[in-house]
């Protein structure tokens, strides 16, 4: 088989990346302009702001492809969204009144394996990053079970993972967290965010699962340290950059505008340049 191997011109930085982009604006959506009742709009969401932030083969709901490429199986599972960029994300959006469950993490989990075996055994040896998206607030054991399958997790009762290592890249860091803090964060975050991958193994490929041996201390960490620098974050956001996840929602409904089934949550929006992403108050990305 012939396969092909896809380097990034430049190492991957979680600060810009399509992982940050999604997570900011997965959450920002959640907590402050959640569509009205019914999960189409808040997939199609999805998709449209992969579109909108210059994506290559974007899919968006209803797919029985990832990237053109039929499961492994021979099975067909609907993906929400999936994207090329800096790095291959496939994104499951979930918007319903009583929060996501196993059942769901687990189908998730297999359809998006299904999928990456059949890339591989087309050549395509890129990883695979897994995020799901949630309208409503996700169990503390629910992470847990996510993170040890590295599937990313934006919710709205916590600032995601891919923010909060994006954010711990910033010169101002320890401003919120200090440093022991901040390297443990980014060794457990990074942990849990890992991707499908493939390996070279003695001439063979095998593939990478991100399944690692997670011990409880290692999830009750994560935990402790997640908590704390998401909300110490967003303390001293509040002092340096007030209403920067409010704003922040606005900025996504403008890249994802001509949808009408719409509430805002909170009147305080207010307006900046629509195209801006950024940890903290000076990254952007230009659209």
């Amino acid at each position: 088989m012939e396969t092909e191997r896809v380097t990034p011109i430049e190492p991957f930085t979680w600060d810009g990346s399509i992982l940050q982009i999604l997570a900011d604006c997965g959450y920002a959506l959640a907590r402050f302009a959640l569509p009205q009742e019914g999960g189409q709009v808040w997939q199609q969401w999805a998709y449209r702001l992969m579109s909108c932030v210059g994506g290559r083969q974007v899919q968006g709901p209803g797919s029985l492809r990832l990237f053109g490429y039929p499961s492994a199986s021979g099975l067909d599972h609907e993906l929400d969204a999936a994207c090329i960029l800096d790095v291959n994300v496939a994104l499951e959006a979930k918007d319903q009144r009583g929060g996501i469950d196993k059942t769901q993490i687990d189908a998730f989990d297999g359809k998006t394996f299904d999928y990456y075996e059949s890339l591989v055994q087309h050549g395509r040896t890129w990883a695979l990053y897994r995020m799901v998206w949630s309208t409503t607030p996700v169990d503390r054991t629910l992470r847990r079970y996510a993170a040890r399958k590295g599937i990313i997790i934006v919710s709205p009762e916590t600032v995601p993972l891919p923010s909060m290592l994006a954010a711990s890249t910033q010169w101002d860091a320890t401003e919120w967290l200090d440093d022991q803090s901040l390297s443990d964060l980014v060794i457990l975050g990074e942990r849990a965010c890992k991707p499908l991958k493939t390996s070279d193994n003695a001439g063979k490929l095998v593939y990478q699962y991100p399944f690692s041996l997670w011990r409880s201390k290692d999830l009750d960490d994560l935990d402790y340290l997640h908590t704390v620098a998401s909300n110490q974050w967003l303390d001293w956001l509040d002092q340096v950059n007030p209403l920067h996840f409010e704003g922040q929602a606005e900025r996504c409904l403008t890249l994802v505008s001509g949808w009408s089934e719409l509430k805002i949550t909170n009147p305080r929006v207010h307006g900046m340049q629509a195209g801006w992403f950024g940890s903290g108050r000076g990254t952007k990305m230009e659209t």
